[in-house]
């Protein structure tokens, strides 16, 4: 999280909301994370939206993980699952505000 906040948008509360997740439920949400992107890279199927998606979504129920976060945490998982970084994306849309939600992912 710190590499996040040293190269990205500025959000003096998201450590705070990071460093409140119980221990518990971080290990719980990442290892359905990861055995979601897994099983899709077993069975040649990580182009497979939905469950790109699905496991976005797991990360997420942590506080002060959102879409780019859990994107990030799937890409350092990976190597497969691209990051959503403030650069894609201003590459992508130049001149457009950028929303961090799934539907921009």
């Amino acid at each position: 999280m710190k590499w996040k906040l040293f190269r990205g948008q500025f959000r003096p509360r998201l450590q705070s909301l990071i460093d409140s997740n119980d221990n518990s439920e971080v290990i719980e949400c990442t290892q359905n994370a990861f055995a979601l992107i897994n099983s899709a890279v077993r069975a040649q199927k990580i182009c497979d939206v939905e469950i790109v998606k699905k496991a976005i979504n797991v990360l997420c129920r942590l506080k002060g993980v959102g879409v780019a976060t859990a994107s990030l945490i799937l890409a350092i998982a990976t190597k497969v699952i691209p990051f959503m970084a403030d650069e894609s994306m201003r590459a992508i849309w130049p001149n457009k505000t950028l929303k961090y939600d799934m539907k921009t992912y």
